[in-house]
């Protein structure tokens, strides 16, 4: 099962093969987050049909399934050179929205200036992502 996060397929059969699976796939998606291989598994396409990495795909699958198992390997994500392993990591550590994946989202996400909030009024993108998904 973990080798379907690493098949070349397209996006939508890959997503819907896995969600069809549901919550059951949740320890193979966390194997395959502990596989070397995720770290720079990734697919080149100017198909915008094509998932981009592995870890995106475990990313929204994940996302749909809110484990707080995956917080811990997904923060490890949120170290990665490449910018887009981070932001993916960072969507899944706020859909699953537990008190320990919000360091891993802001870390992605960090602070910003809100003019709508008044002048230098700064706010945590992560915390407001994280509230947001709670409420």
């Amino acid at each position: 099962m973990v080798e379907r996060f690493f098949e070349e397929r397209q996006l939508d059969e890959a997503s819907t093969e896995l969600k069809l699976i549901g919550a059951r796939v949740v320890p193979y998606a966390l194997a395959a987050l502990n596989d070397p291989r995720t770290k720079t598994h990734a697919w080149h396409s100017d198909d915008i049909t094509r998932c981009a990495s592995a870890l995106r795909r475990i990313c929204w699958l994940l996302a749909g399934c809110y484990p707080p198992a995956a917080v811990a390997p997904l923060t490890r994500f949120t170290h990665h050179p490449n910018r887009h392993y981070r932001e993916d990591a960072a969507f899944a550590l706020a859909a699953i929205a537990t008190a320990d994946s919000v360091d891993g989202v802001a870390r992605c996400w960090p602070m910003r200036t809100s003019t709508s909030r008044g002048p230098g009024k700064r706010f945590a993108c992560a915390d407001c992502i994280v509230m947001a998904i709670l409420i």
